[in-house]
């Protein structure tokens, strides 16, 4: 009886298992246009209308692949900014 009640247990912890182990990688990776933004932003030291440009592709494309990394990687960046911003 506890055999039988096991079997389905048993194969969804080895399922969960498997999903777990195979997305892993696809979370830590970076995508080249994130990348290639992140690049062109760490090229790009003024805070201008340009900045802002690219900090909002590289949240939006952060966001659409990696949404809890996206608001806490530019939720600093962005706050920065905000404060520089002349009134």
């Amino acid at each position: 009886m506890i055999k039988t009640a096991m079997k389905p247990i048993s194969r969804a912890i080895r399922l969960l298992w498997m999903a777990t182990w195979i997305s892993t990688p696809a979370l830590h990776a970076q995508l080249p246009a994130q990348d290639s933004l992140q690049q062109l932003l760490n090229a790009h030291p003024q805070h201008d209308d340009r900045r802002a440009e690219l900090l909002n592709s590289l949240a939006f494309f952060t966001y659409l692949n990696q949404a809890t990394l996206a608001v806490w990687r530019t939720v600093d960046c962005v706050t920065y900014f905000a404060g520089r911003i002349p009134t």
